[in-house]
């Protein structure tokens, strides 16, 4: 799946799971969202190799938690919410 795939099926995503989203309190925003990053980490592993899934682990959650930081602030502009820059 190329680059230009990823971005259409994971914005029809977004126009799906956003609104259902949207509604709720923050905590269970937090609380869906978190669910759904363990799956997708459970998701990644490498068979027989305890360590190597660790680490494969790891570095999603940290590729993960640096795109995070870099889309605040585009997503906070896009929704007139108040400005939050990482440090």
């Amino acid at each position: 799946m190329d680059r230009e795939e990823i971005g259409r099926r994971s914005d029809r995503l977004l126009r799906q799971i956003g609104p259902l989203l949207g509604v709720e309190h923050g905590v269970v925003q937090g609380v869906v969202l978190t669910n759904l990053l363990a799956m997708f980490l459970a998701n990644h592993f490498v068979e027989a190799s305890e360590a190597e899934t660790r680490k494969l682990r790891e570095d999603l959650l940290s590729a993960h938690i640096e795109a995070v930081r870099r889309l605040v602030p585009v997503v906070a502009e896009r929704f007139g919410l108040p400005p939050w820059e990482f440090g």
